[in-house]
């Protein structure tokens, strides 16, 4: 228990160092972005997370579902890390296509002329790269407890990315494409550690390629695929309105306000690196044991919502002079981060542990939702589509309390 504690202190310590760092690093870009740029360079970011989630929808899930179950059979860590990897590549060579078209659009609708959406498209496959290669089999690592050596890594790489943006900019050349390549250049990164580290824990031999394995992964795929894809067009359909029926101003607006949800990524990491693994190995006091973990998800997210309200000029400082007269907007996207992430570590936790039987709910619920949204929003403005987007959470939650409730009981 106490080396428990230590390790999640160090791990939660040093990804507060890493996403502080990453967090300057996008706030000095809005800073010394132009704001036609940076509406660009927010678009090409949102795309990197459609890419990091519907490349590997669902493969985590059965992934790592899979690996707690056989957990420290490291053979059978080798084929399931084998497996999940060849289901993942598949799964890209559909999904990959389709966000590229998607993102070429969307820059085109705000201005971009087609050599430069070439070049940005470029940069996205290259980070598609170093996701494809590190995202999803780190879980060894995390489950062999090894998240501090992590944590220490991708700090190292935001300290790096932080200086080579300060180096860019003095030397007179930061523009869009240098920021979109050091993004980029930063997923590339984590690949020969991250690779050199596992095969320090797995046998050294070849692993099988089992059916039963991608059988098992595609059936998490199948079941998590149609959400995923309802979470990213609802997570990028704000981008699409506000390129369509606004301008550059208000996607710049919304993207810098957006970068304040970056003070909130330690969550997710606290998430993925500890407590999916407590709670997918768990068998007793499932109840008790989500509910702390998704208490102390939350705390985060309520602090900085309370910062909004009592002192909002520190994080519109953050997001620069070019959009300090958002302050109203502020807070409702402090109350959008703190609600969605919550919620999203509530879906998680209860997902990794192999329970999806009630995701299709989500996808109902937010379909309903966004038929309702033209109608108590305007969607042309950056309060409207934070208020919109916040709204999203509604069906992770609901369909999560239904997934532990019933599965729960199912398993006694």
């Amino acid at each position: 228990m106490i080396s428990t504690a230590k390790r999640t202190l160090i791990f939660l310590t040093g990804n507060t160092v890493a996403q502080a760092t990453m967090s300057l690093s996008g706030l000095l870009l809005a800073r010394w972005l132009s704001v036609p740029d940076y509406a660009l360079y927010s678009i090409v970011i949102a795309m990197t997370g459609a890419i990091t989630v519907l490349t590997k929808a669902g493969v985590d899930i059965g992934y790592t579902a899979l690996l707690g179950r056989h957990w420290p059979d490291m053979t059978r860590a080798g084929e399931l890390t084998r497996a999940a990897m060849k289901v993942r590549r598949r799964v890209s060579i559909v999904m990959l296509p389709l966000i590229l078209i998607t993102t070429g659009y969307t820059l085109w609708k705000n201005g971009a002329s087609p050599g430069l959406t070439a070049i940005l498209l470029v940069f996205l496959v290259v980070f598609w790269v170093g996701d494809m290669s590190t995202r999803i089999v780190d879980q060894i690592l995390f489950f062999d407890k090894q998240s501090s050596r992590l944590q220490l890594l991708d700090t190292i790489i935001a300290v790096v990315r932080l200086g080579a943006i300060l180096a860019v900019f003095f030397a007179g050349w930061l523009g869009l494409i240098w920021a979109a390549a050091i993004n980029s250049l930063a997923a590339l990164a984590r690949i020969p550690l991250i690779w050199r580290w596992i095969r320090q824990f797995l046998p050294a031999q070849t692993f099988d390629l089992r059916q039963d394995d991608t059988e098992e992964i595609w059936k998490a795929v199948k079941k998590q695929m149609p959400v995923t894809l309802f979470f990213v067009f609802q997570s990028q359909i704000v981008l699409l309105v506000l390129s369509i029926f606004a301008g550059s101003a208000q996607v710049a607006g919304y993207g810098a306000l957006t970068r304040l949800t970056q003070l909130l990524v330690p969550v997710q990491a606290f998430v993925y690196a500890i407590a999916v693994p407590i709670f997918a190995k768990r068998k007793h006091k499932l109840g008790r044991t989500l509910s702390i973990l998704v208490g102390l998800c939350a705390v985060p997210g309520v602090l900085l919502v309370l910062l909004s309200l009592t002192a909002p000029w520190v994080l519109l400082w953050l997001v620069g002079p070019h959009y300090a007269d958002l302050q109203n907007e502020v807070v409702l996207a402090c109350l959008m981060a703190a609600v969605n992430r919550t919620a999203g570590a509530f879906r998680n936790l209860v997902s990794y542990k192999g329970w999806l039987t009630f995701n299709w709910l989500s996808i109902l619920i937010n379909i309903s939702w966004i038929a309702s949204g033209p109608f108590l929003f305007d969607l042309g403005t950056v309060s409207g589509a934070l208020m919109f987007q916040t709204g999203f959470a509604i069906g992770p939650v609901v369909s999560a309390l239904a997934d532990f409730t019933y599965n729960s009981r199912k398993t006694g």
